[in-house]
């Protein structure tokens, strides 16, 4: 596809959901100026709000693979040699013959140079490191070597910026981590971007039937910032540049969260970040998974007609409650569109701290 034409992408991130650059928030005047983050770091307290949808493209360390597939030979045989070598779908191919492995390109230039000698290859899977042997063979159709098995080495999509951090340059964004479609393992960062990104067409959400946001973004212009970690809370990174005319507000602890009115900020309609009412209905501290620290509802009329309520590339809209940021959405009821959860803003700043 042609770099340099605009981009329509659906979100593969799974069922979940990401954030935007910075955009209006309430002013806060008067709040501490630290906070004593899970490692014992005391870190800026107060952050730039996001809520504006951002395109995001992850090159992951490694390839991954699709699925396996089989072929036919020159000698009429049907074969399939990543699978017989054990490789399946989900699996990370990080190294070919002891070398480093960046690109679908490379696996196909170290297959065909191999003649049909097997090939040594290094794959992850759940987070294991397995030594397998793949002996390549030549393929009827065009005469040359293959695998058989469908590859991919980057992921892209439509998420939302949670916040910026004046003081790191730092951002925080999805709530959730980016997650393979075929096992749903959390994907290794190689190197990835942020990119401006623009809303134009929603997909409401049903009962039974996730809706989503679509949007438009161009991969050679505009990068907000470089995203390196990837983990369970979201994604972090460096931001290029501080967000023009943004006020800042503090990041609540998360004993401070509580039930009740809050609002959230996002951009579900070309590049307008927009407050929309929430009520946080109930607040899991002591959560064995870190992104579901809180569950709310969307009470916004005007929001829930344009998306039902909660869609995907609406997670890391942040949270806002009594001034303070407390946390990101990061999932959707799929029964119920209009409730899902959200992470404490507290876990993301831990993360960012901690993302080299």
């Amino acid at each position: 596809m042609n770099s340099l034409s605009k981009k329509i992408f659906s979100l593969i991130f799974t069922l979940l959901f990401a954030a935007g650059t910075a955009g209006t928030s309430p002013t806060v005047r008067g709040a501490a100026e630290s906070v004593q983050t899970a490692a014992g770091a005391a870190m800026p307290r107060s952050v730039i709000p996001g809520g504006k949808s951002i395109g995001v493209i992850l090159s992951t360390d490694g390839v991954t693979v699709a699925s396996v597939a089989e072929f036919e030979t020159e000698d009429g045989r049907t074969v399939s040699p990543a699978k017989e070598a054990g490789i399946a779908a989900g699996d990370f191919i990080t190294e070919l013959n002891g070398q480093r492995l960046k690109s679908v390109a490379e696996l196909n230039k170290t297959v065909e140079k191999s003649q049909g000698e097997g090939i040594s290859a290094e794959v992850v899977r759940r987070d294991k490191k397995i030594n397998l042997l793949i002996t390549p063979q030549k393929a009827k159709d065009d005469g040359k070597y293959r695998i058989g098995a469908w590859i991919k080495d980057a992921a892209s999509g439509i998420g939302t910026l949670s916040f910026y951090d004046p003081q790191s340059h730092g951002f925080a964004a999805l709530g959730h981590g980016i997650c393979s479609t075929e096992n749903g393992n959390l994907l290794s960062v190689d190197n990835g971007s942020i990119l401006a990104s623009t809303i134009v067409s929603v997909r409401r959400g049903e009962r039974g039937i996730p809706g989503e946001l679509k949007g438009v973004f161009q991969e050679n212009r505009e990068v907000l910032g470089s995203i390196l970690k990837n983990s369970e809370c979201g994604i972090y990174g460096r931001y290029y540049a501080e967000p023009e005319n943004a006020e800042k507000v503090p990041i609540a602890a998360k004993g401070d969260v509580h039930t009740g009115a809050a609002q959230i900020l996002a951009d579900v309609e070309g590049s307008r970040v927009r407050s929309y009412g929430v009520e946080i209905l109930r607040v899991i501290p002591d959560s064995r998974e870190s992104s579901k620290s809180m569950v709310l509802k969307i009470c916004d009329e005007e929001l829930i007609n344009k998306t039902g309520g909660i869609v995907q590339g609406m997670s890391g809209s942040p949270i806002i409650q009594d001034g303070k940021l407390i946390g990101a959405i990061t999932h959707v009821f799929v029964n119920d569109p209009t409730r899902g959860y959200g992470i404490f803003a507290e876990r993301m700043l831990d993360n960012l701290v901690n993302m080299s």
